[in-house]
């Protein structure tokens, strides 16, 4: 996959690190987080400034889903990506 960071004209942000993770996570029927069970981080651009837009590519190679995505009445299970 891609992901795209671009400041707003103009503004310089100075960061961390940007990183990618793919999650898994039960959640109750509220879709309020109660567990994440599966957590895999890959560094996308090291500590620094953002200037200017920045394009970086990512790929997370030998998963093992433990289960499948579940929507139930009480408990779900769901897997999503998010950049930090």
């Amino acid at each position: 996959g891609n992901v795209n960071i671009s400041p707003s004209p103009g503004k310089r942000i100075s960061h961390q690190g940007i990183s990618i993770r793919l999650f898994g996570e039960f959640k109750n029927e509220s879709m309020c987080k109660v567990h994440r069970f599966m957590e895999k981080t890959q560094n996308l651009v090291p500590p620094g400034m953002l200037v200017d837009y920045v394009q970086a590519k990512f790929e997370f190679e030998d998963l093992d889903f433990p289960t499948g995505t579940y929507y139930g009445s009480i408990m779900s299970v769901i897997y999503g990506v998010e950049v930090v």
